[in-house]
């Protein structure tokens, strides 16, 4: 029992020693950076490396201040020629702080290295959100009911719900690669009266797989950080987007809603059962997509607000299924017709970009004139 006291007697002793000699290295550290800018005001440069060792910046208490730190090494290592230790401490900066502003009034050597080095993201990752809204185009018109009859059809659609992520890859300038996967429904009813005496209103919930290809133009630049401070319209980022989308139907349920007039005035209604409809529709669909949308950046957030339009080449239905539903046909009287879709999206979304960042043009010693 006492070997048991001793021992964490001895362990308590050890940290409390470690916390202490913590609290005077970082009151040691405190006033690195005052000390830093003196030794450089002074021109002794290889003072503010050996004062801005990384045990001292690690300690820091803000980030601000570490990249003041590391942006006095950088300094003093372009002046001193040492062009890969400047790297070293300027991938540092770029690392803790991608979007890092060089300041105008930075040195000339510091502004040219700072160019040299690439800072747009590699990568954006995003999830939206919203709703669509389905136009029905009728291709050719099926009915128990003669064809006249059958042409005065009505479709209407109710609001959809659709999520998605995407990814977005900066491949020139303001243009951008958009891959998306997300999960979507459309919903709509067909109405129509028919064999003089009967109304019909067929309702349909379809919820798909949809994965966009879609090429974006920006007109403005989130990525643009040699400006420090911009109003609101200077931080909006309007674009155009464009490509193919296809759709992968996961279900489709299906109902009839039936209303007869009698002979005697009065009504006879019939509700049909939800049907499965999956096996009578195809699987796949192929759509052309274009929009309109707006980014605003705040800090590393990304919010966006689109409109698109999805252009169906894919008939819905599937025509050697058509007839496979006998209950459908012979108690409501209901056949599919040859349908595609046209769809609208409206959605807010959410993205952030990621950097990898890295030296794309050489620096080379000459660059660098003299200390000023």
């Amino acid at each position: 029992m006492k070997n048991q006291y001793s021992q964490e007697k001895k362990i308590f002793l050890f940290l409390f020693l470690c916390l202490i000699n913590s609290l005077i290295f970082a009151q040691d550290c405190k006033d690195i950076l005052q000390r830093a800018e003196v030794a450089y005001k002074k021109g002794h440069l290889n003072d503010v490396k050996e004062i801005l060792n990384q045990e001292c910046i690690d300690v820091l208490p803000s980030n601000e201040d570490k990249e003041k730190a590391y942006y006095l090494v950088t300094l003093s290592n372009l002046y001193l020629k040492d062009v890969e230790a400047a790297k070293e401490s300027m991938l540092k900066i770029l690392h803790q702080n991608p979007e890092y502003i060089c300041d105008p009034i930075s040195p000339v050597a510091f502004q040219k290295f700072y160019n040299s080095f690439k800072t747009t993201p590699f990568i954006v990752l995003g999830a939206k959100a919203g709703g669509n809204f389905s136009q029905i185009k009728s291709e050719k018109v099926y009915s128990l009911d003669d064809s006249k009859t059958a042409q005065e059809g009505t479709y209407t659609s109710s609001v959809g719900l659709n999520i998605q992520v995407f990814v977005k890859l900066p491949i020139y300038k303001r243009i951008e690669l958009r891959l998306e996967a997300g999960f979507k429904q459309i919903n709509y009813s067909f109405k129509n009266r028919q064999f003089g005496y009967s109304t019909i209103k067929f309702t349909e919930k379809q919820s798909v797989i949809e994965i966009p290809i879609i090429v974006k133009y920006n007109f403005g630049n989130n990525y643009n950080f040699k400006r420090r401070s911009k109003n609101i319209l200077q931080s909006l980022n309007p674009y155009v987007v464009g490509g193919i989308s296809t759709t992968y139907l996961l279900a489709s349920k299906g109902n009839i809603f039936r209303e007869d007039k009698l002979l005697t005035n009065g009504l006879s209604t019939l509700t049909s059962p939800d049907y499965n409809l999956k096996s009578m529709r195809n699987t796949f669909a192929v759509y052309g997509v274009g929009g309109i949308g707006i980014e605003f950046k705040k800090n590393r957030s990304i919010f966006t607000l689109e409109c698109r339009y999805n252009y169906g080449f894919t008939p819905i239905i599937k025509s050697s299924a058509r007839y496979d539903n006998q209950d459908m046909l012979l108690s409501y009287g209901y056949i599919d017709s040859d349908i595609k879709f046209r769809n609208i999206m409206i959605t807010a979304g959410y993205a952030i970009p990621l950097y990898r960042p890295k030296q794309i043009r050489q620096f080379f010693a000459d660059e660098i004139t003299d200390k000023k």
